[in-house]
C-alpha cells in the first residue's frame, strides 16, 4: 500500500526502465508485492529488503507461491546500514518509505546512493503535503506515529 497505488508503480517501473537482467533493490519491500510483480513480469533479478522480519517472511512465502523465488531474495535490512557491496545495483525502488522513516532522511538516501551502480536509477514514489494543507490536517500528519518530518514538494528536493 503507497501513494498512487499499482498505477503509480506502473509509472515508477516504466520510468525506471526496468527490464530482463536488471539487478533491482526494492527498499521496505513489505509482504514483497512489487519486488515478485517486478521479478515475474520482468525477468529481473530483485533484493527485497525490509526493517520487519514479519514482512520478509510473508515477501518470501509470496516469492514461492509466485513462483519467483529463483529471482528474489528478501532479507531484514537496515535503511542506514545496507549489507551490500557499493555499485550493486542497477535500479533502487522506493515507494513511501521516506516519509514513515525516522532518523536522518539524507544519510538513508547516501546508503541507498552507495549501493547504485554508476548511471544507475533510484526510483522514487513518496507522500507530499501540499503547502496550503490546512493547518488541522498538518497538525494531525504531525502528531501521528507513522510520519516522520512531512514532505512538501519543496522539501523532498532539497533532501533529494
Amino acid at each position: 500500500m503507497h501513494t498512487g497505488g499499482k498505477e503509480a508503480t506502473d509509472q515508477l517501473i516504466q520510468k525506471c526502465g526496468i527490464k530482463e537482467g536488471t539487478h533491482l533493490l526494492d527498499v521496505g519491500c513489505g509482504g514483497g508485492n512489487t519486488a515478485c510483480r517486478i521479478a515475474r513480469e520482468f525477468g529481473s533479478r530483485v533484493m527485497g529488503i525490509d526493517i520487519s522480519d514479519v514482512m520478509v517472511e510473508q515477501a518470501r512465502v509470496r516469492a514461492g507461491k509466485e513462483g519467483v523465488a529463483n529471482l528474489v531474495e528478501f532479507r531484514v535490512a537496515d535503511v542506514y546500514d545496507l549489507p551490500f557491496d557499493g555499485a550493486s545495483f542497477d535500479v533502487v525502488l522506493i515507494e513511501s518509505v521516506l516519509t514513515p522513516l525516522s532518523g536522518n532522511k539524507v544519510d538513508a538516501l547516501k546508503e541507498m546512493h552507495r549501493v547504485l551502480k554508476p548511471g544507475g536509477v533510484m526510483g522514487i514514489n513518496e507522500t507530499i503535503f501540499l503547502e496550503k494543507t490546512p493547518a488541522d490536517i498538518m497538525a494531525v500528519v504531525n502528531t501521528h506515529p507513522a510520519i516522520y518530518d512531512p514532505f512538501t514538494e519543496k522539501t523532498l528536493r532539497t533532501t533529494l
